[in-house]
C-alpha cells in the first residue's frame, strides 16, 4: 500500500498517510488539528536501482535537483535538504 503526502487545508500541516485503494479513509484527520479537509500532494517518486558494486541506491529526485528544497516536507528528500 502507498504512502502518500497530504496537506491540511486548515492548519497547513503536511503529513504522511497510507493508502488503501483509490484514497483515505473516512474519518481520517489531520494529526495537527483535526480537520478533515485534506488535500494530496503531487510528490516525486523513489526509485531503486543497483550500481556498478551491486548495492541498492534510492532516488527520489533527479541528479540535476537542488541542493536545498523548499518542500514543507523532507519526508522524501530528507538526504538531500541537509
Amino acid at each position: 500500500m502507498p504512502i502518500y503526502e497530504f496537506r491540511c487545508r486548515k492548519c497547513k500541516a503536511v503529513n504522511e498517510f497510507l493508502v488503501r485503494g483509490t484514497g483515505l479513509e473516512a474519518g481520517t484527520t489531520c494529526p495537527e488539528c483535526g480537520c478533515e479537509r485534506l488535500e494530496k500532494l503531487i510528490s516525486a517518486a523513489a526509485i531503486a536501482s543497483r550500481n556498478g558494486a551491486g548495492q541498492g541506491t534510492a532516488s527520489s529526485a533527479p541528479s540535476t535537483a537542488k541542493k536545498s528544497c523548499t518542500r514543507a516536507s523532507c519526508a522524501g528528500c530528507a538526504s538531500r535538504c541537509r
